[in-house]
């Protein structure tokens, strides 16, 4: 399932691959399996207390390197700067959808991504931040995209930027994830707190929830306070604002999309189009979950 991953950070380790897109909703371990790739390769993860050892590297030992980027603030012009600062190395942008905001942006990312030839890159931001930085510069990095999903308003971009590189998109039922979450388990507190929020939050539990609750169960043991009750409490609340405000209309209940959407109307007072576009960002994210292949009227849930 993972192995695609692996298989391809290998071809960017041998300059075989200029740009990586992991698609997948949150939880079932693209970044995990993301920075396991890398370390297992040998890359070297830039931080704060070893960026002065990147800068003064020459390219063989820059390409060795990857920088984490959130890349939810990313603008066109920090981007230009990114995309020279972090030159000959990977780097890695843990979401996208603002990214692709503007046209400036997409149009570093596409000469980034760029298959064959020189990748040069202008910068057509000129003012007083912008002073350190060169006109043009030819960019020798990778890039890897790990997301969750993108805004339908910037999908034809997108989609012109994957067709430059290699494409994953990690899909799993809550049983494959279940699988994973008891694998990752190694001892026996591990496996039966994993057995324990497998068995109670079926449809809350994913990767990112199991290290957690990893965390309150060691905390309340030296805490001596009942571990079953805190983990309860805690994911019973972990809920976005969005999925708080469906919570409100249905609870964990599931129902059809078109019975939802009316609720939302009749209680919420918005329109029809505002909670079409409301439920399908939801979906997109993933914070609320399609049941069944109706395509017309299926069923939701949380």
């Amino acid at each position: 399932m993972y192995r695609a991953i692996d298989f391809n950070i290998q071809k960017m380790k041998y300059g075989l691959l200029r740009s990586l897109f992991v698609e997948g909703r949150g939880g079932i371990g693209k970044s995990y399996n993301i920075r396991k790739s890398l370390e297992r390769h040998g890359f070297i993860e830039i931080t704060d207390e070893n960026k002065h050892i990147f800068d003064m590297a020459d390219k063989e030992t820059k390409e060795k390197y990857y920088k984490v980027i959130a890349g939810a603030g990313v603008s066109d012009a920090y981007l230009y700067r990114l995309l020279y600062e972090y030159n000959y190395a990977i780097i890695w942008f843990k979401d996208v959808g603002r990214m692709l905001n503007s046209q400036k942006t997409i149009d570093h990312l596409n000469t980034a991504t760029e298959t064959d030839g020189k990748r040069i890159i202008t910068n057509y931001n000129y003012s007083s931040k912008q002073i350190d930085l060169p006109e043009y510069f030819e960019f020798g990095g990778k890039i890897i995209f790990d997301y969750n999903a993108v805004n339908k308003k910037n999908k034809l971009s997108f989609e012109a930027l994957i067709s430059r590189g290699e494409h994953i998109h990690l899909v799993m039922s809550n049983e494959q994830i279940f699988s994973v979450m008891q694998r990752i388990a190694k001892n026996n507190d591990e496996k039966e707190v994993t057995s324990y929020i497998i068995k109670n939050f079926k449809n809350k539990v994913n990767l990112r929830v199991q290290q957690r609750a990893f965390n309150t169960y060691r905390l309340c043991k030296k805490l001596k306070i009942d571990w079953k009750m805190e983990l309860k409490r805690e994911i019973e609340s972990m809920r976005t604002p969005k999925q708080k405000m469906i919570y409100e209309l249905i609870g964990n209940s599931k129902i059809r999309r078109t019975e939802l959407r009316k609720l939302m109307c009749r209680r919420l007072d918005m329109t029809k189009r505002r909670a079409d576009r409301f439920l399908e960002n939801m979906l997109d994210t993933g914070e609320l979950r399609k049941i069944g292949t109706n395509e017309r009227n299926y069923e939701v849930c949380l």
